[in-house]
């Protein structure tokens, strides 16, 4: 679907059917990011089993954007590839004392100006992140796969496990 996935001010379930391997959220152009959660209204949403990808935006979310103060979003099985900011988050960006939990969800191939190549997160926003994967994301500044209220995550693959250190530096997978 070559479109904005807008959801302002209402609560939404958006759930794929096939899941993400078929059902794919593509930037309308060259310059718009694929999904934007907005507002205490948006609150409890959920976005489930698709593909995010090519969104493009100069501030903040390449692929996706939560903000607006709107809470208790649920983005579950998801893959946002492909997405870049300017600014932080190219694959996804979470502001605006919002909170979101990602969960199952594959960050890959995200690029970011500065911070947070596959996922930037403000330090007014809280976030949980359950048995999501970052591969290949990269950042101009710090956090090429994450960073999230400052402090920056490196993820590397251990025994088939993914661990997180903070400190300073891209993303090795």
């Amino acid at each position: 679907y070559p479109e904005l996935v807008l959801i302002d001010g209402v609560r939404l379930e958006v759930v794929a059917v096939d899941g993400p391997g078929s059902t794919e959220i593509v930037a309308p152009s060259a310059f718009a990011r694929c999904v934007l959660v907005s507002g205490v209204g948006s609150s409890d949403s959920r976005i489930e089993g698709f593909t995010l990808r090519d969104g493009f935006s100069f501030d903040l979310g390449g692929g996706m954007r939560i903000s607006g103060g709107a809470r208790g979003i649920e983005i579950v099985d998801c893959i946002l590839a492909s997405n870049s900011a300017a600014s932080s988050g190219g694959g996804a960006a979470v502001s605006d004392d919002s909170t979101v939990r990602f969960a199952e969800c594959i960050f890959r191939g995200n690029e970011a100006g500065t911070q947070g190549g596959g996922l930037f997160i403000a330090a007014d926003g809280g976030f949980t992140i359950e048995r999501c994967r970052f591969e290949g994301n990269t950042a101009g500044g710090d956090g090429g796969g994450a960073c999230i209220g400052g402090i920056v995550l490196v993820f590397e693959q251990v025994e088939g496990r993914q661990a997180a250190e903070a400190r300073r530096g891209r993303e090795r997978a």
